[in-house]
């Protein structure tokens, strides 16, 4: 008898999703975070007038405004009820401006987060505080405390800078919103018809060669826009589904986030939880004893963590929030702030109510044990040089996208461009290259960025050297060098035109069937691929 080999199926495309990706929307990259951040505590005018300046939408401007003044004065107010013992016990802004005003750099385009996230990580990690001068000159002691409510404060404003910005897209960029949400249609529709095909060459319906869509997403960015784009338009092809094999069966989409959690149902006013499929689900839903539907997944993993997950500080669940409604344009996406005004989410429970009354508008309940959680509880990895031990849910997600990475045959960087602090991605990249097989060596799909007059194609070989000596000093040129380096010139191609329009057809109206399948699946890679018949 001969013993066959066992090669696993894991999805042929990777796509690395950067902040680039949804800059066209409106949404902050990492690099205007860390300007804001320096805006808000610069010596530069008083708060009020540093806050007119980063949050400039009149809807939302006083109740910002009210909150900084809130934050400002929290250490020296006399008042004692819930909301201002809340802010007393888990924020310190004047900490967080100390720490900012350490960090090198003396203008908000050399100010770079990772110097925050450092130094804030370093001391966490070293479990010993440090001082640091003040206004007066004097020396002031950061204390483990301070650090924590640091970087909490830090947390609530990211969280509050995203949060703003998405109600400013669906205000002012709805035309934007709909080239993605076509993108997410015919990633939708590909991946039917992948299925499709795979059924008809008879591949067993409850193995990964069926159900694991071709390619599968690592979000570097803490918002869920790219997944809620996804997510409905899995919805409406669920909801009118096609059918494969005979006697003619429903074939349903769905992802997998490769750790088991519960999600607070979109649209229902009871305190309900729903469940996104995984593996184990799937395989059971598509055993030939049952004929009812089948099913395909993708995987979609948040290494970082989530603006819209909570980690429940009592039984240590992972839940996700994800709005009230399945609408693209929801307003209410992002998790309620400690703002009216950005919040959308209605309260489900008496005790959500009650703190609601008390002004802690950030509160939702855990889904399995009940415990109120807050912004606090948001599990985001700092991205730091320093790498603390992360929840159990965040390495069991990195685990299996390394893994994912190892069994890639095309890695594409959308709108993320390798920055320095991520590290260990870096790192994976390049030991996959380095330890594949001679002729398997990834390949590699540079979309972010954008240049003015690029040519509107793929760029690769000579051209696209050519194309870069041209644009030396772009942080596109910048990207593609680092890919250089990791897996090698002949092995990466470029696109300068940016995000969309990388899947946009030429008159940039409406997303291309076409583009998309030359953005995932490059014939340098699947020559014979089922998306080229």
């Amino acid at each position: 008898m001969t013993i066959e080999s066992y090669n696993p199926i894991w999805p042929e495309t990777l796509i690395f999703l950067g902040s680039g990706a949804s800059a066209a929307l409106g949404m902050p990259t990492t690099g205007k975070i860390a300007q804001l951040l320096y805006k808000l505590s610069s010596s530069d005018g008083d708060l009020s007038s540093r806050v007119r300046s980063v949050f400039q939408d009149k809807t939302f401007q006083k109740e910002i405004l009210d909150l900084f003044q809130q934050l400002n004065d929290i250490e020296n107010s006399n008042k004692n009820d819930k909301y201002i013992r809340n802010l007393k016990n888990n924020y310190s802004w004047n900490t967080l401006e100390s720490l900012i005003s350490i960090c090198p750099g003396n203008s908000e385009n050399d100010f770079k987060l990772l110097d925050l996230f450092n130094v804030i990580d370093l001391h966490l990690n070293n479990g010993q505080g440090f001082h640091i001068p003040n206004n007066d000159g004097d020396k002031e002691f950061i204390d483990l405390n301070k650090l924590k409510k640091a970087k909490n404060t830090l947390k609530l404003l990211i969280n509050l800078i995203f949060s703003y910005k998405y109600q400013l897209v669906l205000k002012n960029n709805i035309s934007t919103i709909k080239k993605y949400a076509q993108f997410a249609d015919i990633l939708a529709e590909l991946m039917q018809e992948e299925g499709k095909y795979y059924s008809s060459k008879n591949y067993s319906l409850n193995t990964r060669r069926f159900y694991l869509f071709s390619y599968a997403i690592i979000s570097m960015n803490w918002d869920p826009l790219f997944l809620w784009y996804i997510f409905n338009a899995h919805k409406k092809k669920n909801d009118s589904p096609i059918r494969i094999g005979k006697p003619g069966v429903k074939l349903k989409l769905f992802n997998d986030m490769a750790h088991f959690l519960g999600v607070r149902a979109f649209d229902t006013k009871d305190q309900k939880i729903w469940y996104p499929l995984n593996e184990t689900v799937v395989q059971r839903l598509n055993d030939p004893e049952y004929q009812n539907r089948r099913v395909r997944v993708g995987k979609y993993y948040f290494p970082h963590g989530s603006l819209n997950w909570r980690n429940c500080p009592n039984c240590g669940k992972l839940t996700s929030y994800l709005g009230n409604e399945w609408d693209i344009y929801s307003e209410s996406l992002f998790p309620p702030q400690l703002l009216k005004k950005l919040s959308f989410s209605q309260p489900r429970s008496k005790e959500e109510s009650d703190e609601f009354d008390a002004g802690l508008l950030d509160s939702l309940q855990c889904q399995y044990c009940g415990k109120l959680t807050s912004v606090v509880d948001i599990p985001m990895i700092m991205q730091s040089s320093f790498k603390l031990n992360h929840s159990s849910f965040i390495e069991e997600i990195q685990r299996d996208m390394r893994v994912a990475i190892e069994g890639a045959k095309h890695i594409l960087l959308f709108g993320y461009s390798l920055p320095e602090d991520d590290v260990i991605y870096r790192s994976l990249l390049a030991a996959r290259k380095k330890y594949s097989e001679q002729g398997n060596i990834p390949y590699c799909s540079v979309a972010t960025g954008r240049i003015a007059d690029a040519p509107n194609k793929w760029l690769k070989g000579r051209e696209l050297d050519e194309f870069l000596d041209q644009n030396a000093n772009s942080s596109f040129a910048e990207v593609v060098k680092t890919a250089f380096d990791i897996f090698g010139r002949n092995n990466v191609r470029g696109y300068a035109c940016g995000i969309p329009a990388v899947f946009m057809d030429k008159s940039g109206t409406n997303a291309s069937k076409a583009r998309v399948k030359k953005l995932l699946y490059p014939k340098e890679v699947f020559p014979n691929n089922w998306v080229e018949r």
